[in-house]
């Protein structure tokens, strides 16, 4: 699947791919998807390599557990159940993730992107 501009509604991402959350992340990485990551700021959705093929792993049934969306309900990480401030990374509930600048091709058109890994 491909990832569209539809897919950014919830209800479409759950119709189009049920609780496959791990092939809906390697399809908006893979499409060049774009997110209001940082007020007005359209960020790209970036996986490692690592990432992307552990994700895809997951979404072919090859192991691992799916990972975790929370709804507007959750918007701050310390409203996550578990969280603490800390390194701690699963790939299923938290992720290593940092912000790039001045990226020459990034989607969105600001030069921005958010690499997950």
């Amino acid at each position: 699947a491909t990832a569209s501009v539809d897919l950014y509604d919830p209800a479409v991402r759950n119709a189009q791919y049920g609780s496959n959350i791990a092939q809906y992340l390697v399809d908006l990485h893979d499409s060049h998807a774009t997110f209001d990551f940082c007020g007005g700021m359209m960020f790209e959705l970036e996986l490692s390599p690592v990432l992307r093929e552990k994700l895809l792993a997951v979404a072919q049934n090859a192991g691992g557990a799916q990972p975790t969306v929370h709804d507007a309900a959750t918007p701050m990480m310390r409203q996550v159940p578990g969280y603490n401030k800390d390194a701690f990374a699963d790939d299923v509930v938290y992720f290593h993730g940092r912000e790039v600048r001045q990226v020459k091709d990034a989607a969105g058109g600001m030069g921005v992107k958010l690499q997950v890994a």
